[in-house]
């Protein structure tokens, strides 16, 4: 079994192993680089690839589940329409990722880079997304209902039609951010930075916005 690169269909790794997991996991294991490594489609569920080297890799239907990708670099990887229910992206590298459609339902995304990565129709319910950099990110439509978003930093994030209903987003920064028609149902935004966020046609029913700024 192989792994190639989808830019130029080198082969990355090529071990005689039974399962693509398996050959990712010694790859991880054995500190090579998967950087454009070609991963469609594959099944990584409950994998082990803390400190993974991910950049530009094709994850598009990837299933990752459970999937441990701790510090991961996954920086501009396309990870569209992958499935990453309850997987731990802890101060996981995802600037620039593709991460369209994606499932991240109770995923551990705490002080994880995201700027400027497309989320748009993500589903984020119950993520923890604690101190997680949003600058720049892409939320439209992204369903963040339950969500923490507690000091994460969402400077000129577009969050247009997205679902907020329960989320926490004390301290958090919304700077210049896009909040047309998000629904703010029941959302925590204490202490919340305001300035400047387009809240038009946004729904705030019962939100908490004591202290916001």
């Amino acid at each position: 079994m192989k792994i190639t690169n989808w830019k130029t269909n080198k082969v990355i790794i090529e071990r005689d192993v039974n399962s693509i997991k398996e050959l990712v996991e010694i790859a991880v294991k054995e500190n090579i680089s998967l950087q454009d490594a070609n991963l469609r489609n594959a099944n990584l569920q409950d994998a082990d690839l803390l400190n993974a080297d991910l950049e530009g890799a094709n994850l598009i239907n990837a299933n990752l589940i459970n999937a441990n990708l701790i510090y991961a670099y996954l920086e501009d990887a396309n990870l569209r329409n992958a499935d990453l229910q309850d997987a731990d992206l802890l101060n996981a590298d995802l600037e620039g990722a593709n991460l369209r459609k994606a499932y991240l339902e109770g995923a551990n995304l705490r002080n994880a880079d995201l700027q400027e990565a497309d989320l748009r129709k993500a589903i984020l319910i119950n993520a923890n997304l604690i101190n997680a950099n949003l600058i720049y990110a892409y939320l439209e439509g992204a369903n963040l209902e339950g969500a923490n978003l507690q000091d994460a930093d969402l400077l000129n994030a577009d969050l247009e039609g997205a679902n907020l209903i329960n989320a926490i987003l004390r301290n958090v920064y919304l700077r210049n951010a896009n909040l047309t028609n998000a629904n703010l149902t029941n959302a925590n935004l204490t202490n919340a930075n305001l300035e400047y966020a387009d809240l038009k046609k946004a729904i705030l029913t019962n939100a908490n916005l004591d202290d916001k700024r």
